[in-house]
């Protein structure tokens, strides 16, 4: 389950069994140009959807769970290739989301 915490710009992945990841957003020069050129106005609107991506992409590709965002919640470790390759599916589909929207 992921909560967009209301009034604030983070998120929080709570597991089943108790387990959390919580997204802040960052805003370095980086992190900022990423927003915008994913078409959000900044960092804290592409926070709130990001991790929720995460497990939504996951689930409907029938994983049940994101695996980079379960071992970063369960302190294992993430493998490189696969957490960039759902990297790159998470920012393409904020990208999608945010043309496709009037």
């Amino acid at each position: 389950m992921t909560d967009a915490c209301a009034g604030t710009a983070w998120v929080v992945t709570r597991y089943p069994d108790g387990t959390e990841v919580h997204a802040h957003p960052q805003h370095g020069p980086e992190d900022e140009a990423r927003a915008v050129a994913l078409g959000y106005p900044g960092v804290g609107s592409m926070t709130v959807e990001h991790d929720p991506l995460h497990t939504l992409l996951a689930v409907t590709l029938g994983l049940g769970v994101s695996p980079t965002l379960w071992a970063v919640a369960h302190g294992l470790p993430v493998d490189p290739v696969l957490a960039e390759a759902e990297e790159a599916m998470v920012l393409a589909a904020q990208r999608f989301l945010n043309l496709a929207r009037p």
